[in-house]
């Protein structure tokens, strides 16, 4: 009877610890923690020299999916030269297994008419985000790997304003393989 007893209040206790989990999940997924989010994110690249906006974030942390939309990437040091990047969506799927070995492993990731325009202006200043400078020691090497990427669409740009060269390759379809 008291062995049974037990064994009810533990699975009471477990049936509760799941639920609240699960709301805890649920409520992770919803649009003003996922604005909430994308605000913090774009704070923390503010405080590397990075201007980041995007119109949306969505993720799932159950699929360890990342998505997007609308992404401007702009050097803070250079506000009045134009964005270094700009994509209409960003997609990239990573590795749990990896991500909890502390290394991060792109397992596929896409990028939709991505405008990557390279400014030099007339002094010598370029678009090209910069973080702060730090005295402390570096840190060590990150494992990464990109099994696949697809970029379609967009183009990439480089402009010198001294020289007045500018080149521009338009983008079709590109696909990396890693391994």
């Amino acid at each position: 009877m008291l062995g049974s007893r037990k064994v009810k209040i533990a699975a009471s206790i477990f049936g509760c610890l799941a639920v609240v989990l699960g709301l805890i999940l649920g409520l992770v997924h919803t649009p003003p923690v996922r604005r909430f989010a994308l605000h913090e994110a774009a704070k923390a690249l503010r405080e590397q020299g990075i201007d980041f906006d995007a119109s949306r974030l969505d993720y799932n942390l159950f699929a360890l999916r990342i998505e997007l939309r609308d992404v401007r990437v702009q050097s803070r040091q250079t506000p009045d030269l134009p964005p270094l990047v700009l994509a209409d969506r960003v997609m990239a799927q990573v590795s749990l297994r990896k991500l909890l070995q502390g290394a991060y492993y792109i397992e596929d990731a896409a990028i939709d008419n991505p405008r990557v325009r390279l400014v030099i202006d007339k002094d010598g200043r370029d678009n090209i985000p910069r973080p702060p400078r730090k005295s402390q020691k570096p840190a060590g090497m990150v494992d990464y790997l990109v099994r696949r990427l697809r970029i379609a669409g967009g183009a990439v740009e480089a402009e010198e304003r001294k020289q007045q060269i500018a080149v521009s390759v338009p983008l079709d379809r590109l696909t990396v393989d890693g391994d």
